[in-house]
């Protein structure tokens, strides 16, 4: 199997590393084989709608609040400004997101008006994958192809493989909580501290503290180091150096970086980008 990783453009320390104007790119994550692995996707939402496939992995998900477990071969559909994270008790193969940016789709198709026809929408969030294999096959060909036509169409065809459950309603949103996130997920490569942070909100810094764990269930820091080194792992598949995305992710400290890096995936920085050729992932050529 190769699967490539769409091209991330350079960036200034300023930009954001999301795509903008690209319809939808592949993310490919490998996890390492171990017992044990820390949160390695903290509480984020994004503005794009996500399709996630892990293989081999053991963990939990938590979705709008609802959490469940997940082994073997799993496969999720999560809305736009949905919050969710991932837990990883047990390290297998890899983890595939799909982003798919609804608003320049809008040019192409209505998403969402086309899946209402089957009573589904982007706003919902599916659960239950009727057919994994054939699920991850579609995403090789859409990360294979060059057929725009194609690519359309298989995007189209992902949705027939999940079910909506009957009880399934529209999701309830924290907006304050959801502002602070999108500002973190912003801001991440920059001077980010608690106490500025909760500033910036306009919140006491002891009662921000308090409040960002009671919502979202890890201390701000600790929060802030697994955004940046989930960035950093974007970085380091587009083979941009150790040195630049440290500065990227907001680390001032290199030596510091790689601590935190493999605190939380296991491997050194270097060992990581060795693990993506190793897996025969097609690794872009820009770097700084």
């Amino acid at each position: 199997m190769n699967i490539f990783l769409d091209d991330i453009p350079d960036l200034t320390s300023n930009e954001h590393p999301y795509f903008n104007n690209q319809l939808w790119r592949i993310i490919y994550v490998t996890m390492p084989s171990q017992k044990k692995a820390p949160v390695f996707s903290p509480p984020h939402f994004a503005e794009t709608l996500e399709i996630l496939l892990t293989q081999g992995i053991e963990g939990e998900i938590t979705i709008n609040g609802h959490t469940e477990a997940f082994a073997h071969q799993s496969a999720y559909i999560i809305p736009p400004q949905i919050i969710h994270s991932m837990k990883y008790l047990k390290g297998g193969d890899f983890i595939i997101c799909l982003q798919i940016n609804i608003d320049e789709l809008l040019a192409y198709m209505n998403l969402d008006n086309i899946l209402s026809k089957d009573s589904f929408s982007i706003h919902n969030c599916f659960s239950r994958c009727t057919n994994f294999e054939a699920l991850h096959k579609q995403l090789v060909s859409l990360s294979t192809s060059n057929s725009f036509t194609h690519n359309l169409s298989v995007i189209l065809s992902l949705f027939s493989f999940f079910t909506l459950p009957s009880n399934e309603n529209d999701p309830s949103k924290n907006p304050n909580l959801i502002e602070i996130v999108k500002y973190i997920e912003k801001n991440y490569g920059k001077n980010l501290t608690l106490a500025n942070v909760a500033t910036h909100f306009g919140y006491h810094k002891n009662y921000f503290c308090n409040y960002f764990k009671k919502n979202l269930g890890t201390p701000f820091t600790k929060y802030l180091n697994n955004v940046r080194i989930a960035n950093a792992c974007y970085f380091l598949a587009s083979n941009y150096s150790i040195n630049s995305v440290c500065r990227l992710c907001g680390f001032s400290n290199t030596n510091y970086f790689i601590k935190i890096f493999k605190q939380s995936i296991g491997l050194t920085p270097t060992q990581y980008v060795k693990s993506l050729q190793k897996k025969g992932l097609g690794l872009s050529s820009k770097g700084q």
